[in-house]
């Protein structure tokens, strides 16, 4: 398994080089709606971001996960956006 990442920076996009933890964030499709919240970030070897482990649905919810280079992050609205 990969580290967690675990610096938290404030940027718009979640870059290599800079890991961060999103834990708590909302997490919104392409079109704005919410599909599920942030749980944790996944690094590889390097300690470079990999994926967002995102938890979805209400009723029976799943755990996923999102490769960071299809997010970007709204840090003062804690939201991350499929793009």
């Amino acid at each position: 398994m990969y580290p967690r990442a675990t610096d938290q920076k404030e940027t718009e996009e979640a870059p290599r080089g800079e890991p961060r933890t999103f834990a708590g964030y909302e997490v919104h499709g392409p079109l704005g709606r919410k599909i599920g919240t942030a749980e944790e970030v996944f690094a590889n070897q390097d300690n470079e971001p990999e994926y967002v482990g995102v938890k979805i649905g209400f009723f029976g919810p799943r755990y996923v996960l999102l490769p960071v280079q299809f997010v970007a992050a709204d840090s003062q609205r804690r939201v991350l956006k499929l793009r």
